[in-house]
């Protein structure tokens, strides 16, 4: 071998160990703030007390069913949209603007989602703040405005 990949490969080894050390790490000290709950027996009163967080009560029940909403409806939306553009791309318009749509969605493949997270959540913040009829849909209070705009920036 050569001393460039021997060097290459000792900094990509100690790389990835680094990396698995530091994840080890924080799951051993999450265990360890989780251990009094746990001990106590108040895992399962966490999971399915209501989130009220004016009243004391932190249940992660209505957080776990809002993401596994929330992902079924990306699912539904997203999936005929990908099907209907691979089915476009390969057969029905290959060339033209089918070759137009492959190098557009290769190119956002290129760019990872948690980019594009910080930046629509930036744009939905803006639109529930201009319209705030809108954060009704979501929420009794001010919509979903008030808790997207402190947690967004823009690159």
């Amino acid at each position: 071998m050569d001393i460039k990949e021997t060097i290459l490969k000792s900094i990509f080894f100690s790389a990835s160990v680094f990396s698995a050390g530091i994840t080890l790490f924080i799951s051993g000290f999450m265990i360890v703030l989780a251990l009094p709950i746990l001990k106590q027996g108040l895992f399962f009163d966490m999971l399915t007390s209501p989130w009220a967080p004016d009243h004391g009560l932190f249940g992660l029940g209505p957080m776990i069913v809002g993401t596994i909403c929330i992902a079924f409806m990306a699912l539904v939306i997203s999936f005929p949209i990908s099907l209907g553009c691979s089915f476009f791309i390969g057969i029905l318009n290959p060339k033209g603007l089918g070759k137009w749509l492959k190098k557009m969605v290769e190119s956002m493949t290129a760019i990872p989602t948690v980019i594009y997270g910080p930046q629509s959540s930036m744009d939905l913040s803006e639109f529930f703040f201009w319209f705030p009829w809108s954060g009704n849909c979501f929420s009794k209070d001010q919509g979903c405005a008030s808790c997207l705009r402190p947690s967004c920036f823009r690159f």
